[in-house]
């Protein structure tokens, strides 16, 4: 038949022959690249890749695979051992062949395997039907996932889990979750214990609604500096509300985290109420302590003032009789009575001066600004090396006892404290007026020390009181003292105290 067709003809099939020889080589070609490609990916794989025929004999198994079972080489597994014999628990393996048969394909089955040397594995194994070369269905491929680490760290998570929920729920701490947006999230045993609640009664709730309403601009404020930066105190009071409607004071300790893969706050607090009244009591304590320290003086100073100067002056007049009545020829007698009316008046002094410090007379009568100077003065007159510089302004009233009295003893007590303690050389105190508040701010040069360290140290209490009473008369007043210290760089003291009604004097 080829015989009869032209060359034409015969030029035109020898083209389409070798087309269809160059398109099969082709697919040759890229058959082997693909059969190239999977080889490359089966023995590169970190994962163990099996296949089987339909009894699950293993007809061939990557490398992973191999060093997964614990052998050296493919030839000791490969037609030798069934992916079936590999099972540790005869359970899972009746529970794999069963869904096998039914479903002709099994992922993600979770069992443990033995290898070689013994070890046991936890794995994953996935299995499914396979075509042959003829595109028929031939046996089993798939792979072995060992989760043995994964397993290991599940099981210490679920660990340190149990052991979280044991200290978090056992707290003698109330400790609680909210997101940004103050809806809480998470809040433990001991919270809803202390609050009257129920769990479900708070969780989505906000949390503000549980803070006092008096509290809570300054709790968000708070949580806001914290967003950007870190804030002092890091822990500080605030009340809440019980379910009854009882507040309580809570010391409370907050801090920005993750929850949920949310920003949150994760904060907790303690139950103070107990400890704030026990300090109430004390300061009342405190406060009748003071007053009563002041009444007692008072009374000591009239004593002084009345008593013991009406004697003395008596006794003067006693000694200079004495002398008159003397003859003139007494110059001995007259000059042992000019000693004793000495003497007299020195004492006479002391009991003045004495007198002054309990209460001082010029208090009573000029007023706060004069009687400060008075005493700064004195002071600057008695001893060149301390200068002591004294500004007021905005004076223009009396302030009231109460408001004068608190501020005068802090001024002595901080005078005294820098001059015994702060090795200055300086000192400048600055006594103003607002329309609301008296502020006194007293600055020394001195050395000054650090705010971590116990202040009443670095300011032995003066005759009993000290800063604590410093503190004291400001609390009692409902004023704000402000001490301020860095090591070599002095200390400055800065009170404000509301001014209260003066009585006219």
């Amino acid at each position: 038949m080829i015989q009869n067709l032209s060359r034409k003809e015969l030029e035109e099939k020898y083209q389409i022959v070798k087309a269809e020889l160059d398109k099969r080589d082709e697919e040759f070609r890229d058959l082997k690249k693909s059969e190239e490609k999977f080889k490359h990916l089966f023995e590169k794989s970190p994962v163990a890749i099996f296949v089987t025929n339909w009894q699950g004999v293993i007809l061939n198994i990557n490398t992973a695979g191999v060093k997964q079972m614990g052998y050296n080489e493919k030839s000791e597994i490969i037609r030798i051992n069934s992916i079936f014999n590999y099972f540790n628990n005869p359970k899972d393996k009746k529970q794999f062949v069963e869904i096998l048969e039914i479903k002709g394909a099994i992922y993600n089955f979770e069992t443990t395997v033995k290898c070689k040397n013994g070890k046991i594995l936890n794995v994953q194994i996935t299995m499914v039907t396979r075509e042959g070369i003829t595109g028929k269905l031939d046996g089993f491929e798939g792979y072995v996932r060992d989760i043995t680490d994964a397993k290991r760290m599940e099981l210490e998570l679920r660990t340190s889990e149990v052991k979280y929920r044991t200290v978090v729920e056992g707290s003698l701490a109330c400790i609680y979750v909210f997101h940004s947006k103050g809806t809480l999230q998470y809040v433990n045993q001991r919270l809803l214990d202390v609050l009257g609640y129920e769990y479900d009664e708070l969780i989505g709730r906000p949390f503000w609604e549980l803070v006092c309403v008096e509290d809570r601009e300054q709790v968000k404020q708070n949580g806001l500096k914290r967003e950007i930066e870190e804030i002092e105190p890091r822990h500080y009071p605030f009340r809440l509300i019980k379910k009854d409607g009882t507040v309580i004071w809570t010391d409370s300790y907050g801090t920005h985290t993750t929850f949920q893969g949310k920003p949150a706050v994760v904060g907790n607090f303690i139950d103070i109420s107990k400890i704030r009244q026990a300090e109430e009591e004390i300061r009342q304590f405190s406060r009748k302590l003071i007053t009563a320290i002041e009444e007692e003086r008072k009374n000591l100073a009239v004593d002084l003032h009345d008593e013991f100067g009406q004697n003395l002056t008596t006794l003067q007049i006693d000694i200079k009789l004495i002398e008159q009545a003397l003859p003139k020829d007494f110059e001995e007698q007259r000059a042992r009575c000019n000693i004793i009316m000495d003497r007299i008046n020195s004492l006479a002094d002391s009991v003045r001066s004495t007198s002054s410090r309990l209460r001082p007379e010029l208090l009573d009568h000029l007023g706060l600004k004069l009687t400060i100077q008075s005493h700064v003065d004195e002071y600057n007159s008695r001893d060149s090396r301390f200068q002591i510089d004294f500004i007021a302004s905005g004076i223009d009233k009396r302030l009231g006892p109460s408001t004068e009295l608190a501020l005068y003893r802090i001024f002595q007590e901080a005078l005294n404290n820098t001059i015994k303690h702060a090795q200055a050389d300086s000192v400048t105190i600055r006594l103003t007026c607002d329309h609301q508040n008296a502020i006194l701010a007293i600055k020394d040069n001195g050395i000054g020390f650090k705010a971590e360290e116990n202040i009443l140290s670095k300011s032995l209490l003066i005759g009993g009181i000290g800063i604590l009473s410093m503190k004291e008369r400001v609390a009692m007043l409902k004023g704000n003292i402000i001490i301020h210290s860095k090591l070599g760089k002095g200390t400055m003291i800065r009170i404000e105290l509301p001014i209260e009604e003066a009585t006219d004097k």
